[in-house]
């Protein structure tokens, strides 16, 4: 990319990576890769009819591929920073404490199996600690419907723990 391009679009990909990133730290890594991408694709000798239109998309793209980057590794826990927790807390019986996490990591699995709308119960009830009352005024639905699908969701999780002997 030239240093003519640079300028012209320098400052309004820097304002969209901002909306796109949390921070100013994040906006500044993506418009970082962005003008990397742009820089690696134009020293490609190809012709860019619409050198806008290519600008934006790959800085479209590139903010896409740094979602899915994030998104999958957003869920990864060292291992050791779990056992560490749990290793500095002596009155806590080490091996009750590795079940426990085991058995919840084994229920997160499962709730994350049911349907959208049990998940969401599931999760600002047990979870958040929001009555039936509060459920339904944030999902927009009746208590009774709520009701419903917490039974139906611990109903499904039970059966599930069962066959897992657990």
């Amino acid at each position: 990319m030239n240093d003519e391009l640079y300028n012209k679009y320098h400052n309004q990909l820097f304002r969209w990576c901002i909306t796109k990133a949390n921070n100013y730290s994040d906006a500044e890594d993506l418009l970082q890769e962005i003008n990397y991408q742009l820089a690696v694709a134009f020293s490609r000798d190809v012709l860019i009819v619409d050198e806008e239109r290519f600008i934006w998309k790959v800085a479209y793209y590139t903010w896409c591929k740094k979602v899915k980057e994030y998104n999958k590794n957003k869920n990864v826990v060292s291992i050791t920073d779990e056992m560490e927790s749990i290793l500095k807390d002596e009155s806590i019986d080490i091996l009750k404490q590795v079940e426990m996490t085991e058995v919840k990591d084994i229920l997160l699995n499962h709730i994350s199996k049911l349907d959208i709308t049990s998940k969401k119960c599931i999760i600002l009830y047990y979870y958040e600690g929001l009555s039936i009352k509060e459920i339904a005024k944030t999902l927009n639905i009746k208590e009774n419907l709520v009701k419903y699908y917490l039974y139906k969701a611990r109903n499904q999780l039970r059966k599930e723990l069962e066959n897992e002997n657990i």
